[in-house]
């Protein structure tokens, strides 16, 4: 119960917040057509994909697994989509902010270039991401890996891949 609202503590910020705090632009817009509801749309069906479809290869391939007593989904703590939504965000608002700040300071290459250039930030970027994000959950004690070492570059790589596709996406 306390990672569920852990969760809980985590994510409703996510949506309470851009709510209670309307910009000036977004003011004028109807609720459905502002930038925070699609955004958040996009990585909670992202995040829902990743978790119940993608986990099984970490599970199966890596030997992965959660150990801490929880509600289950397709033998995902609930929690873990919770959280997934908010690291998620996070991931791809910052995605978002050094692909625009790319964008700028190659805006004066050729094209060939730019696209070259953002496309290795892409990669680089979502493998740093997928790396940290393995390390990071190498310290949580209810989160176990057959071969740590294998996890954190095979795993961390496959990872990657998601953010690699998603990045762009997020982007448009």
């Amino acid at each position: 119960l306390e990672y569920l609202l852990l969760g809980l503590v985590s994510t409703v910020p996510s949506f309470l917040m851009p709510m209670l705090v309307v910009g000036k632009v977004d003011s004028s817009i109807c609720w459905m057509d502002r930038y925070w509801v699609k955004a958040s749309l996009w990585i909670i069906i992202f995040s829902y994909v990743g978790n119940y479809f993608w986990t099984h290869y970490f599970f199966t391939v890596l030997g992965a697994s959660y150990t801490f007593p929880s509600w289950k989904m397709n033998n995902v703590p609930h929690t873990t989509f919770l959280l997934t939504h908010v690291c998620f965000l996070f991931y791809h608002v910052t995605s978002n902010i050094t692909l625009r700040r790319l964008q700028h300071f190659v805006a004066d290459l050729p094209e060939n270039i730019q696209w070259a250039i953002k496309a290795a930030w892409i990669l680089v970027l979502a493998y740093f991401i997928a790396y940290l994000e393995t390390l990071a959950i190498s310290n949580f004690p209810y989160y176990e890996f057959v071969d740590r070492a294998s996890m954190y570059k095979v795993g961390s790589l496959f990872y990657a891949i998601y953010f690699i596709v998603s990045f762009p996406m997020f982007l448009r």
